[in-house]
């Protein structure tokens, strides 16, 4: 297999994994506000807003650990482990910054 090849398959994987991660996350944070909004019982503006601020809070550390985790392992092959890392670290990279367009 090509380094190209490897680098869309590697970035396909990703994709699909934090997309994943970020369904889970996203139905787990919709049974925590639900029982919240019912405590509180808002108005529809503040739902609006609880919903952005959640989606906020879950997208963006979710990009930030994959962007840190590419970023590690793009230098591991600058110190030399391999081009294998670089090619998952450059897969990281472009999923997460994909899933920031995706989701906002």
């Amino acid at each position: 297999m090509n380094t190209l090849t490897q680098l869309l398959l590697y970035t396909a994987i990703s994709l699909l994994s934090i997309r994943g991660l970020d369904t889970l996350i996203k139905n787990l944070s919709r049974k925590m506000s639900r029982y919240q909004l019912e405590a509180y019982n808002t108005v529809g503006i503040v739902k609006w807003f609880q919903h952005q601020q959640l989606r906020i809070y879950r997208i963006v550390p979710i990009s930030i650990l994959l962007f840190i985790s590419g970023s590690l392992l793009c230098l591991s092959t600058v110190i030399g482990f391999g081009q294998q890392n670089s090619n998952v670290g450059i897969a990281l990279l472009i999923a997460s910054i994909l899933n920031l367009f995706i989701e906002l």
